[in-house]
């Protein structure tokens, strides 16, 4: 399993503990890993298990959900590129309202901006690490924070890749929107947010 790989799918995970439907002590095989996508995934098994019929997403998403227990090696998971498209079958399929499928991709599309900007000082930083030879260990690395500190270091350029991460994903509405009305765009934001948390929280 390469390093990089790992570091990339645990980006945003926030282990606050297991989730256990017991009260004795957990079982650490039935344990899912809380992140970014575990109170999404919550909200969307309500959707499928209501639905009269089976979403067209439906399958594509449990897919998506695979191998999130403690226990489940880290690279198992579904990538962010992958929870990228099911969220896009989602948002067009409009079993959810407007503003919840247009917070899922995104949301997603900002996570994977970050996840892409991030893998790429990651690569420069190898190549300090190899031209320090034997003094690499006393470089850092930080790239994550570097990526994510670019939106309000340099809004201008991080919206550039943001832009370009919707059109390659065939999202040019969302795009258009983001680039002619800006005020919009975050009202259907922070809406989707609302939806997947209800309670008050910065956005």
């Amino acid at each position: 399993m390469k390093p990089e790989k790992i570091v990339r799918l645990t980006r945003y995970l926030k282990r606050r503990g297991p989730v256990y439907p017991f009260d004795d002590l957990p079982d650490l095989d039935k344990a899912i890993i809380m992140d970014r996508y575990e109170p999404i995934d919550v909200d969307l098994r309500k959707v499928v298990n209501a639905a009269k019929t089976r979403p067209s997403w439906a399958d594509a998403w449990q897919h998506s959900t695979r191998d999130r227990r403690l226990t489940d090696p880290v690279d198992a998971q579904a990538s962010p590129e992958e929870r990228l498209a099911v969220f896009q079958m989602i948002k067009a399929s409009g079993d959810l309202p407007e503003a919840a499928g247009f917070y899922l991709v995104a949301d997603q599309a900002d996570f994977l901006t970050d996840c892409d900007l991030a893998d790429k000082k990651a690569e420069d930083d190898r190549r300090i690490e190899e031209s320090l030879g034997e003094y690499a260990q006393l470089y850092e690395s930080r790239a994550w924070e570097e990526a994510c500190a670019l939106c309000k270091k340099k809004p201008a350029e991080w919206d550039r890749l943001y832009l370009g991460l919707l059109l390659k994903r065939g999202e040019e509405e969302m795009a258009k929107l983001y680039i002619l009305d800006r005020e919009r765009f975050w009202e259907l934001f922070k809406e989707g947010d609302r939806f997947f948390y209800p309670k008050a929280r910065p956005v």
